[in-house]
């Protein structure tokens, strides 16, 4: 198994954009990871931000497609979306994956991301490939030589804790708030024993911000990192978290945690 791909679709018309995000919806092993109607901000991401592709059109203001692959990140491949199959020619030069004629049906979204695929997992150097396709780290601690793997699509958030950090895992704090609820109906107490408190890890938040540098995960507070792909909503410097009713976490001081704000004022997150 490997990890799942993501992406940033990028259209001026939003309307477009929701038609789109309804068709990558149907695709298990996609993460949109934002998307935009202004083609500057998306390049503005993609300088501080790394995705495996984008799905872009063609026909924008100010900058087009064709301005759009030039300035972004060579590394960053190209679904090329537009309503004027006359444009193919244009976008097959400039390296695209693949060229989606509007409007895009389902089975044709689907050839083309088989055929993103295929060219994200062609071997380049062996070793950098390989560890290109990680879905996953392995956790250390609390025991010494001790390994936990966790995968990072199940990694809400990180705290920091005593020496190193715990790791709070979806599965385990949906079972969690189950477990709640379940005493909660019974009319009993919530009972500490075997409550779920994150999974221990010797890490400490500074070298994790090294792990998960280019990815999904953010520190927003001196004792948090969180997975954005998790954020349901910010408020009153507190965030709440999707599928996780209850569970709010501090966010730090805008002047301290510049990443975090820009993300949240300035690029349109999963819904």
């Amino acid at each position: 198994m490997k990890r799942k791909l993501t992406l940033i679709v990028v259209d001026d018309d939003q309307a477009a954009i929701s038609r789109m995000r309804v068709l990558l919806a149907q695709f298990v092993d996609l993460v949109v990871k934002a998307t935009f109607t202004d083609p500057k901000s998306a390049l503005d991401y993609l300088a501080k931000n790394h995705v495996d592709f984008v799905l872009l059109d063609m026909e924008m203001p100010l900058i087009n497609g064709k301005a759009f692959i030039l300035q972004m990140p060579k590394e960053i491949k190209v679904l090329l979306c537009t309503g004027h199959r006359e444009y193919a020619t244009d976008g097959f030069d400039l390296g695209v994956v693949d060229f989606l004629l509007k409007p895009v049906g389902l089975e044709r979204l689907a050839i083309g991301i088989d055929r993103m695929k295929k060219a994200i997992e062609l071997p380049t150097d062996g070793k950098k490939q390989q560890e290109s396709n990680y879905y996953y780290f392995m956790l250390k601690g609390p025991k010494k030589h001790m390994r936990t793997k966790v995968d990072f699509d199940e990694l809400v958030y990180v705290e920091a804790y005593k020496d190193g950090s715990r790791f709070f895992l979806s599965g385990k704090m949906t079972a969690e708030i189950d477990r709640k609820l379940t005493l909660k109906k019974a009319g009993r107490h919530d009972e500490r024993a075997g409550a779920y408190s994150g999974n221990p890890g010797r890490e400490k938040l500074y070298e994790l911000e090294q792990i998960f540098n280019g990815t999904s995960f953010m520190r927003m507070h001196r004792s948090f990192i969180l997975n954005m792909d998790y954020l349901d909503e910010y408020s009153n410097g507190k965030v709440t978290l999707t599928g996780l009713p209850g569970i709010q976490l501090p966010t730090g001081d805008r002047k301290n945690y510049p990443d975090f704000f820009d993300r949240l004022d300035n690029h349109n997150l999963p819904e």
